[in-house]
């Protein structure tokens, strides 16, 4: 694994950005491509001790461990961006979750029948349920919702 810099230019302001990625080489059937991990945003290290941050990261996310400490600095960086790497995984995880709850119920949309729904909202004239609602202060759109909603 390597770190890649990237630089962006904003054309407003003319300002030059750096931002980080974490790199992993992999063969493929076309040959030797490169796939990113993650993406580090961006952080004050030389250059020279990118190599050392890469091993660093690697092994926080495949929780191997080493006979050797850590540089302070190279720690601390590591483990900032494992925790905003964590943080955004998770609410990728809920994201991802939220969509497979929602149900999709199919709506045919070609039915054009009211009998059924022209009888209760005459029903419901007949009982006095608008007169009910209204004494519950609601309001005439809040009624309307809900005599839709028990009819």
């Amino acid at each position: 694994m390597f770190i890649r810099q990237s630089r962006t230019r904003r054309t407003s302001n003319g300002k030059i950005y750096t931002k980080y990625v974490l790199v992993k080489s992999v063969r493929t059937e076309k040959g030797p491509r490169q796939r990113t991990i993650m993406h580090l945003g961006s952080f004050v290290l030389p250059k020279e001790r990118r190599k050392e941050l890469a091993g660093c990261l690697e092994r926080k996310l495949f929780g191997q461990s080493t006979f050797q400490e850590e540089a302070p600095d190279i720690e601390h960086i590591a483990t900032l961006i494992t925790e905003q790497y964590g943080r955004f995984e998770r609410r990728r995880e809920e994201k991802r979750a939220r969509q497979e709850q929602q149900e999709i119920v199919p709506v045919d949309t070609h039915t054009r029948s009211l009998g059924g729904e022209v009888v209760a909202h005459r029903a419901s004239k007949a009982l006095g349920l608008n007169r009910i609602l209204k004494e519950a202060q609601m309001s005439a759109r809040e009624c309307a919702l809900a005599e839709a909603t028990v009819v």
